[in-house]
């Protein structure tokens, strides 16, 4: 094997170990944010963020700020329920008069399909490698007749 070829497969061995060290690094981060969005939903955990970033000065500062944040942590999380009832009642409203007035069969089937994805899985809603959006780009059918 000449030099040339020893050096290619050298690059090409780097190339290839620093795209797996990207991607274990990218998940590593994508997991932490994760998990960090997880931990907001538990009890006491908007608390230890606020404790770590003002840093009480001692204990009975400490106890102020946690009953503080409890106390409003509660308010938001009956405020995220509710925004998320609201959100889900305005998109179904959406969904209804979309089927009453404008879309086919096939555009409804395509609309549903991609809701359920959206609720269950992929959330991107983004273009796929062929071009189309999930459930937005398929299934364009003819138009009912506006009233």
């Amino acid at each position: 094997m000449n030099t040339k070829s020893k050096l290619a497969f050298v690059l090409l061995g780097i190339l290839i170990l620093g795209l797996v060290l990207g991607l274990m690094l990218q998940t590593t981060i994508h997991n932490k944010q994760m998990e960090r969005t997880r931990s907001l939903r538990d009890r006491g955990a908007l608390s230890e963020m606020i404790e770590d970033v003002v840093k009480p000065h001692d204990e009975a500062q400490a106890q102020a700020v946690r009953e503080i944040v409890t106390h409003y942590e509660e308010m938001l999380v009956e405020l995220m329920r509710e925004s998320r009832r609201i959100r889900s009642a305005v998109f179904d409203s959406m969904h209804q008069e979309l089927i009453r007035n404008v879309l086919s069969a096939d555009q409804v089937q395509a609309l549903d399909d991609w809701r359920d994805r959206n609720r269950h899985g992929n959330r991107s809603g983004r273009a796929s490698r062929n071009g189309s959006r999930p459930g937005l780009d398929s299934g364009k059918g003819e138009r009912p007749p506006s009233n």
